[in-house]
């Protein structure tokens, strides 16, 4: 939850960087409105301060809804294509249990979007700050569907943003390879996870050795 909220804050300072650091994760959130205005209560309408353009309960439904749809679709694709050759087997497979990728997309951007709404409305201008207490909440979703690569991700793309500023800052020479350097460490801890500690190696490294070892 802490590694989301300041995830989520770097996050939302590098939108008003003129070159952006190229982060892959599945949801970016918007640029820091710089409009004030008067304090609202309640979510109906759209405060001017928010850095949206639809109202401000369609605006976490919608968002909450569409993910939680990539999140489901993902996991059922993942379940019926190895048995697509028997569709009523396929079909069987499914469980309730393979909503919960659904519900920590939808949890975590809606609880995010929620949050930060309420805050812009509240106190009736946008802050970067907000993204603080909006990205830990929104960490609680992860319950939802515990995954290490996923837990992971916040806290590389923010040493990948620190790092690309460091570099238009002139705090680190170009001639230091860090993103390179970084990347390597990390693959050689999934790699070392993989043959010592594969109780909790993540999955889709043991996939990636089977295949490239030709399950030797």
């Amino acid at each position: 939850m802490l590694g989301s909220a300041i995830f989520f804050y770097f996050m939302r300072r590098d939108r008003d960087n003129e070159k952006r650091t190229p982060l892959f994760w599945f949801f970016t959130p918007p640029r820091v409105s710089k409009v004030t205005t008067d304090p609202m209560t309640g979510l109906m309408g759209k405060s001017p301060a928010c850095p949206h353009t639809a109202p401000c309960l369609n605006y976490i439904l919608k968002g909450t809804a569409q993910l939680f749809g990539v999140g489901c679709a993902m996991t059922m694709l993942r379940t019926i294509l190895p048995r697509i050759l028997t569709p009523t087997k396929a079909l069987k497979s499914l469980k309730l249990s393979h909503m919960k990728l659904g519900l920590f997309f939808g949890g975590y951007i809606g609880i995010y979007r929620l949050v930060n709404c309420l805050l812009c409305r509240a106190h009736g201008k946008d802050s970067a700050m907000y993204a603080l207490p909006a990205g830990f909440l929104a960490g609680a979703a992860f319950r939802a569907s515990p995954s290490t690569p996923i837990a992971l991700a916040p806290l590389t793309s923010t040493l990948q943003i620190l790092g690309s500023w460091g570099y238009q800052k002139g705090m680190i020479s170009e001639k230091w390879p860090l993103v390179e350097i970084l990347y390597c460490l990390c693959q050689g801890l999934l790699f070392h996870a993989r043959v010592m500690h594969e109780d909790v190696c993540p999955r889709y490294i043991i996939n990636l050795m089977h295949t490239v070892t030709r399950n030797k």
